[in-house]
């Protein structure tokens, strides 16, 4: 199907199809060529500007190593040169906060620990997914990184048949209200916003 000419900023030439753009502004590059994948990256994030906070990435299947290798190059290449400090992926969100506790130096001491409690879906079974976390480990690890990375998840906390307890996203309001509350313990609150609620899943999603 044809696209209408919308394709056009300021003095860039007018393309009348999508496939004619395609064909006229590709970037290419290589996984296997850092200068290249570095080039094109680079090359990406100046055509944006200075007002992007999310950036996205999306892909067209579950299960490729591939699309993966080249999601932990481009967040590598933003960390190091473009200042970004944070990555969420498809994955339970209360899930990933053990995750993201590994990442900072804290929780368990390998990855082992948390290839299967901090994603859903077997998610942590790629090797993929291992040399990401690794990396963003031993990035946090060095000192003269005073911006430490953060992982997240933004899948509901879900799988096919079931669903996560909802122990883990408790614990991490806990967390937050301890980091916030000069009072003392943030438990006794929690428990009287439960009861006053009466239905502990909403006070947990929120």
């Amino acid at each position: 199907m044809e696209k209408s000419a919308a394709l056009q900023s300021g003095s860039d030439p007018e393309y009348t199809t999508l496939d004619d753009w395609i064909l006229h502004e590709p970037i290419p590059f290589s996984v296997d060529s850092p200068e290249t994948l570095n080039a094109a990256v680079d090359r990406v994030i100046a055509s944006l500007g200075d007002t992007v906070e999310v950036l996205g990435l999306g892909k067209a299947l579950h299960g490729g190593e591939e699309i993966l290798l080249l999601r932990n190059r481009l967040f590598r290449r933003l960390v190091e040169a473009h200042g970004y400090s944070t990555i969420a992926l498809e994955s339970s969100f209360p899930r990933a906060h053990v995750v993201n506790e590994y990442v900072a130096g804290r929780g368990p001491a390998s990855y082992e620990a948390v290839q299967e409690a901090g994603f859903s879906h077997g998610f942590g079974r790629f090797e993929a997914n291992r040399e990401l976390v690794e990396w963003m480990r031993a990035y946090n690890a060095d000192p003269s990184h005073r911006v430490k990375l953060r992982f997240y998840g933004f899948d509901s906390p879900t799988e096919m048949y079931s669903s996560d307890s909802p122990g883990q996203a408790l614990h991490f309001v806990l967390d937050y209200l301890a980091s916030v509350d000069g009072a003392g313990d943030p438990e006794p609150l929690l428990r009287t916003i439960i009861r006053g609620a009466g239905r502990p899943a909403i006070v947990a999603m929120s």
